[in-house]
């Protein structure tokens, strides 16, 4: 995502949860970066992602994994990739979802 070496899609929303995440003090002493570090990576992802607007008009978006699904309506061909066991338990009617080894597999990396 850093490099911009595969296509994929992200949103504001999820780039803010993805900030919120980073930022909580347990998952912060793991990986020892500061705030600014953690907004410089997150401008690096966004800068090098397909942004796509999925936010209702009323600027609250759905709760739990809901957005996700949005973000992948936004394109029919994108896959979700992601290590949360739920997710491919449950997946959306028409969408694909790999963790992230199927997906390297996939591309050949």
């Amino acid at each position: 995502m850093m490099t911009g070496t595969f296509p994929y899609l992200i949103s504001v929303a999820l780039l803010a949860e993805y900030r919120q995440v980073l930022l909580r003090p347990k998952i912060s002493r793991r990986h020892g970066l500061s705030a600014p570090e953690v907004d410089i990576i997150l401008t690096e992802i966004a800068a090098n992602g397909a942004i796509v607007d999925v936010e209702p008009a009323t600027g609250r978006r759905k709760e739990g994994d809901d957005h996700l699904w949005q973000i992948l309506d936004e394109n029919p061909s994108a896959v979700l990739v992601t290590g949360d066991k739920q997710l491919f338990d449950r997946p959306k009617e028409g969408h694909r979802v790999l963790s992230p080894r199927a997906y390297l597999e996939l591309i050949g990396a």
